[in-house]
């Protein structure tokens, strides 16, 4: 909060086991945040994830709580497939192409087996948002990596192959110069 505000925000998370995404959901719970998860499972599905927040939001409340925590229960998480589903591990064409697009455009490091899904699901965001209060932003494992994204001018479906080419998937279309602008913007906004 004292970097981010209280302001509304979605955080983007790549949720392997599901750890990373409860936690951010229990401290948001807590300290009482206008803010929110999507959490991309990458090897369980939704369903499975939400048992495991369940479970580790009990075994949170019974060692940390003692009856002081109430609506634990309901944490501002939503859990999303990836939006291209694949076998955890396998790398589709393209994907390292874009991982470097992104590094090149945006200055931001993300792999083709972890946060390159949180990535394309947050631009996705970004897009349906179209820069709203509920503005996407990104975490890998736990720490923020980029707070704001493009509005929807820059940042335009692609079509093509069944790959991360898809049209399922976005990428960015302006410099990185454009991004950062929008980025102090964003922050500056935050602050």
């Amino acid at each position: 909060p004292s970097v981010l505000g209280r302001a509304p925000l979605r955080l983007v998370v790549d949720s392997g086991t599901g750890i990373t995404a409860t936690g951010l959901g229990l401290g948001i719970k807590l300290l009482q945040l206008p803010w929110s998860v999507t959490a991309v499972s990458l090897v369980e599905t939704p369903e499975q994830c939400l048992k495991v927040q369940h479970w580790l939001t009990q075994a949170f409340a019974d060692q940390h709580c003692e009856g002081v925590c109430q609506g634990l229960e309901e944490l501002p998480i939503e859990w999303v497939p990836r939006l291209q589903p694949r076998r955890f591990g396998k790398v589709l064409e393209g994907e390292i192409a874009a991982c470097r697009q992104v590094a090149q455009q945006c200055g931001i490091l993300v792999d083709p087996i972890y946060n390159l899904a949180a990535w394309a699901q947050a631009l996705h965001l970004a897009c349906q948002s179209h820069a709203t209060a509920d503005e996407p932003g990104m975490t890998e494992a736990g720490l923020i990596t980029a707070t704001s994204f493009a509005p929807t001018s820059a940042v335009e479906p692609v079509a093509g192959k069944q790959s991360w080419e898809s049209e399922r998937y976005w990428k960015c279309q302006s410099s990185a110069e454009t991004l950062q602008e929008h980025a102090d913007e964003y922050l500056g906004r935050r602050r």
